[in-house]
């Protein structure tokens, strides 16, 4: 016989808000910062989209990893976040005051849900915050952006969820700061890749993995954006179709433009680990990759 246990006057509470949205709603004003997290966590579960959407807005702490709820990718409660930022940078509150800094949607855990000594942390961050901003420097506090970190896989065809906060983040360029940590390309052209590399500061790039067909021409033309990734560490670079990086290819001008390629590497000193599959040097290349 199993015996179930009563639930806390606390789990009865946010039951029934979660049976009234309009009621949970209008209580976040003066919902405790403590239950903030488990009500969140409910409502993001249950697909609660327009409390998920009013507590994103009223986010009283500093970071919200919402990256970490996501199981599976829900096209409703995602728009339900975004339309919720959209809500807190509309509201008239300077960017220096206002409580949510960073918002995360890297599908990775996060220590902010493991328990109330997080919520301690969090609250220290948050009055630390408050009192910096007491005499805000007039020209941080206008490149004051919300910063969104998250991880980016795209490919051939590019799909409308994965584009999705790509155009959003475009569109509010003024105030959100798109970091892309983690960026898979696979099978797309370079008039693709550049589109996906203007949305985001490429500094804030830590790993890129491509996977493509590129000839040495386009593998060049793509080398300015490599060397603005300062902070890349880990370097990918895969081909994906027979034969178009073999030996006999690196001559004349085909050998300009993969030593173009190689050069940019020298600016990379955060570099630490770089992989190459299926692509064939010269001796000559060798050389200058190692050096």
């Amino acid at each position: 016989m199993s015996i179930q246990t009563t639930p806390t006057l606390e789990e009865l509470a946010r039951q029934a808000l979660l049976r009234n949205e309009a009621l949970a709603i209008s209580a976040l004003e003066d919902l405790p910062t403590m239950l903030f997290p488990v009500l969140f966590k409910d409502a993001f579960n249950g697909r609660h989209t327009r409390i998920v959407k009013a507590m994103v807005a009223a986010w009283p702490f500093p970071c919200l990893p919402v990256g970490a709820l996501m199981k599976t990718f829900n096209r409703e409660i995602f728009q339900a976040v975004l339309d919720g930022l959209d809500v807190l940078l509309t509201q008239q509150v300077s960017p220096m005051r206002r409580k949510l800094q960073e918002i995360y949607f890297q599908w990775v855990h996060h220590e902010f849900w493991t328990g109330a000594r997080t919520l301690d942390r969090q609250r220290s961050a948050e009055t630390v915050s408050e009192k910096q901003a007491l005499k805000p420097s007039p020209t941080r506090e206008l490149g004051q952006r919300l910063k969104l970190i998250t991880d980016l896989y795209f490919r051939f065809p590019l799909d409308e969820d994965e584009m999705s906060i790509l155009q959003w983040a475009r569109q509010r360029k003024d105030s959100i700061l798109l970091c892309c940590v983690n960026l898979k390309i696979v099978s797309l052209s370079l008039p693709n890749v550049r589109r996906i590399l203007t949305v985001f500061e490429p500094e804030h790039l830590e790993m890129l993995e491509l996977s493509i067909d590129w000839s040495w021409c386009t593998l060049a033309q793509f080398a300015p954006y490599v060397s603005q990734m300062s902070n890349l560490h880990t370097l990918s670079l895969e081909r994906i179709q027979k034969n178009r990086f073999r030996v006999d290819y690196i001559s004349g001008i085909e050998g300009d433009f993969a030593k173009e390629f190689i050069a940019e590497f020298t600016r990379l000193h955060s570099l630490q680990h770089l992989s190459l599959n299926g692509i064939f040097f010269p001796h000559d290349h060798m050389k200058l990759l190692l050096g």
